[in-house]
């Protein structure tokens, strides 16, 4: 299992899935409330990840200082797009998960040892094998890292893409009242790019 893997798909749940678009907007209002929950809302995602996967004595720091980071480098995008024209938003967007990324590794560089593998995995891999899949040998750890791998690709290209795309057309949008709150073509645009992305896996 890769920590880097997994904390990046921890990321993305926090940005893409779980953070709601209240929450987008009242941290660009730099809400101290919002900022509290979205703090909340990457540290608990992350942490439940890496607790079923690493030694809670190896991710509580780790949790706390990803999540602490995070926060800063959001307030930081909003005040630069409070100077920048809102045009570039779509460039912040990319600029953004790049910064996350690139704090991501340095921190895991700066934390500088191995994180220990929670036995958990191990303890339940004799049963999987006996009554699941019945194979002679099962590497958790990388279907774990897969599982990580392909949900990271899904819900960055899938729904991270649909907010690139929102961001990048703002400046387009008339100022009219969106006539469908069920906002049915956001859905069907996910749905489209995960159709893509698994025929593209599956060619």
């Amino acid at each position: 299992m890769n920590i880097i893997l997994a904390t990046i798909f921890a990321h993305f749940m926090s940005d893409f899935i779980i953070q709601s678009d209240k929450t987008v907007e009242e941290k660009s209002k730099l809400r101290v409330k919002a900022l509290i929950k979205h703090f909340l809302e990457v540290l608990i995602p992350l942490f439940v990840v890496l607790q079923f996967q690493f030694r809670l004595s190896d991710i509580i720091l780790y949790s706390l200082l990803i999540s602490a980071i995070h926060i800063i480098i959001d307030m930081g995008k909003v005040l630069i797009q409070k100077i920048n024209i809102k045009e570039l938003s779509f460039r912040m967007f990319i600029i953004d998960q790049v910064i996350h990324i690139f704090s991501i590794i340095s921190i895991i560089i700066l934390f500088n040892y191995k994180f220990e593998y929670n036995n958990y995995f191990n303890s339940i891999t004799p049963i999987i094998k006996n009554t699941v899949f019945n194979y002679s040998h099962v590497n958790m750890s990388l279907i774990i890292s897969k599982i990580e791998l392909y949900s990271s690709i899904y819900i960055l290209f899938g729904v991270g893409a649909g907010i690139f795309i929102g961001n990048f057309l703002k400046p387009f949008k008339c100022d009219v009242q969106d006539a469908n709150p069920l906002k049915a073509g956001k859905y069907i645009g996910i749905f489209e790019r995960f159709l893509i992305i698994t025929l593209t896996i599956l060619s």
